[in-house]
């Protein structure tokens, strides 16, 4: 495949690391898009004359919507929330520490890795600071539990100490290389996998560079949409052309249980490979940073900036359906009553809220079926159809933070980070006091917080049943089993305690969408409806973004929809925005 020549004055050399600006399916950069529309003051000139815009849901895609569409002269713009509070998934439980920075339950999104440029464009908006000392495994000192064998892992070493855990991880290494080529070494003189393709375009974007990308990722598409990733990870590990030794159904079962040590995979089995792939297609798997403030500060942030702007924001107000009327569209909420017309409308929840809304069906009205549905056929079968994974999370806050060795009598660190195929899975440590005295990410001072447990899947079902006190009982257990000191000094600083599951939360319904198998396509078909033409109504959302679970999801299509919305109604959009940028023929995702 030939690729054009780089221009002169880049300077990209044979091995040299590479870091995605947009993601895989769109190859749209967001950040540089929103950079311009700052510049001008909005991602678009204003209609003729004042038209009204109401956004239902109030997490990222909602806010993200809603500012961008206040900005736009002779645009009114109408929040409304279904819970007390907004920000969705963006959900954070600040405990006061008097002297230091509050500690933070963040019960939804938490880390953030630095390839999410929408995200990060509206950080550096809002000038909100994030910290790089997410405690991974292995980047902190860790502790494994594997069918209560206690494994340790030494901060910053690429592997657990064992030998089997070693091979398995340097085995998923080689799959992931295999399928995407090495990020870190990017072949662009002898191009071969979908980096080496995408490091090139990214230097000198133009469509016959493009055309390395989207045939390297049409590839992975057609050969793993309809696939499990426990279908694609055991078929990779029987391939001795990757591996020097096949795997057996107890690497399987390591790995299921531990991932690569980095939580456990096997509650993620069912799903679509290529969800996966994507995962470390779009650079997301490490430099995970979080906020020190909490997310709870960009949902402020957006908050200020909204009503600052004019926005009417309406929490405990849930909207019950959407009925077209002439040309507007009728919100009517679900305790009947108001009924508030609007000249678009944006639906940025869940999928299945979408669906209890009536989405999915054609409106009535008057006892006949309307001539124009709301929505077309490709995303009603999305709504319906698009799988939402539940998720858990349990947080204690502790006197100190007893893991670092000023504060316990054992003389060492203790772990940050566990892992294990118990009850509780996953346990993190963290620190929200910015060292004072220039050490680096460690400030012994101030109360811990210990993410106990985060669960995905029948991980998550497993636990639905126990109250909170059972369920810090049950993973206290794990914790004894792999760390007693660290469990005895957690269990005697113990202070609050705060729970969640995603797929009991009201109106909520789930954590995050992920792609079955043989649902790319209806994928394909809920993102780019903010395309459609001839109609004023735009879905958006984590559920409807090709990356569910990452803010760096939710976020692009509350852009899409803004600038949608602005269309309907006669504004007049900046060049290059998403509308006319990304090709939704650009990949084939059906059969």
């Amino acid at each position: 495949m030939p690729i054009t020549s780089l221009p002169k004055g880049v300077l990209r050399h044979q091995e040299e690391a590479f870091a995605p600006t947009s993601m895989i399916d769109t190859l749209y950069d967001y950040g540089e898009f929103l950079e311009t529309a700052d510049m001008n003051d909005a991602i678009a000139g204003g209609p003729e004359s004042a038209k009204n815009i109401a956004v239902v849901g109030a997490g990222a895609a909602g806010l993200v919507a809603a500012y961008e569409l206040s900005r736009v002269h002779n645009i009114n713009v109408t929040l409304y929330e279904s819970s007390d509070r907004i920000g969705g998934r963006m959900y954070s439980v600040v405990n006061p520490d008097p002297g230091y920075n509050p500690k933070i339950f963040e019960l939804g999104c938490m880390r953030f890795p630095p390839t999410s440029t929408t995200l990060f464009h509206y950080l550096n908006k809002f000038q909100l600071k994030t910290l790089d000392n997410f405690p991974d495994p292995g980047v902190v000192k860790t502790n494994l539990m594997y069918e209560n064998h206690i494994i340790d892992w030494k901060a910053g070493e690429a592997a657990p100490e064992d030998p089997e855990f070693q091979r398995i991880g340097t085995d998923f290494v080689k799959m992931i290389n295999h399928l995407l080529g090495d990020a870190n070494h990017a072949q662009v003189d002898d191009p071969k996998k979908l980096f080496d393709y995408w490091a090139i375009y990214q230097d000198a974007k133009n469509d016959e560079n493009k055309k390395g990308v989207v045939e390297a990722w049409q590839k992975i598409l057609d050969t793993y949409k309809n696939v499990t990733f426990y279908e694609g990870i055991l078929a990779l590990g029987q391939d001795l052309k990757i591996l020097k030794q096949k795997w057996t159904q107890e690497d399987m079962n390591r790995f299921g249980a531990l991932g690569v040590g980095s939580g456990g995979m096997g509650s993620l089995f069912p799903v679509n490979f290529v969800e996966m792939i994507r995962l470390f297609a779009n650079g997301w798997e490490d430099k995970q940073r979080f906020l020190e403030s909490g997310i709870v500060s960009l949902v402020d942030a957006f908050k200020n900036a909204c009503m600052m702007q004019g926005v009417g924001i309406n929490t405990g107000t849930k909207v019950a359906k959407i009925k077209p009327v002439n040309d507007q569209y009728m919100l009517i909420m679900s305790n009947d009553e108001c009924s508030i017309n609007y000249d678009g409308v944006i639906v940025a929840t869940t999928t299945r809220a979408m669906e209890y809304m009536g989405l999915t069906v054609d409106g009535f009205s008057d006892g006949r079926v309307l001539k124009l549905p709301l929505l077309g056929q490709g995303p009603k079968v999305a709504i319906r159809n698009l799988h939402l994974m539940n998720s858990s999370k349990f947080f204690v806050t502790t006197r100190t933070k007893f893991w670092y060795k000023e504060n316990n009598d054992t003389g060492n660190d203790l772990p940050a980070n566990m892992q294990t195929d118990e009850l509780m899975r996953g346990l993190y440590c963290l620190d929200y006091d910015t060292p004072t005295d220039g050490s680096a990410n460690r400030n012994p001072a101030g109360k811990g917080v210990v993410l106990i447990s985060y669960v995905w899947g029948d991980d998550s079902s497993k636990l639905l049943a126990l109250t909170e006190e059972e369920r810090y009982q049950q993973f206290l257990q794990g914790i004894t089993k792999i760390n007693p000191a660290f469990a005895k000094l957690l269990d005697e600083q113990r202070e609050d305690t705060c729970f969640i599951d995603w797929e009991n939360s009201k109106d909520y319904y789930g954590a995050f969408k992920i792609n079955y198998p043989g649902q790319e396509q209806a994928n394909h078909d809920a993102f780019f409806q903010f395309q459609a033409e001839k109609q004023g109504i735009f879905i958006a959302g984590d559920s409807v973004s090709f990356a569910g679970g990452w803010l760096e999801g939710a976020m692009p299509t509350g852009v899409n929809a803004a600038c949608a919305a602005v269309r309907h109604v006669g504004g007049r959009l900046l060049p290059k925005s998403p509308l006319v940028e990304i090709d939704s023929d650009m990949y084939s995702y059906g059969h």
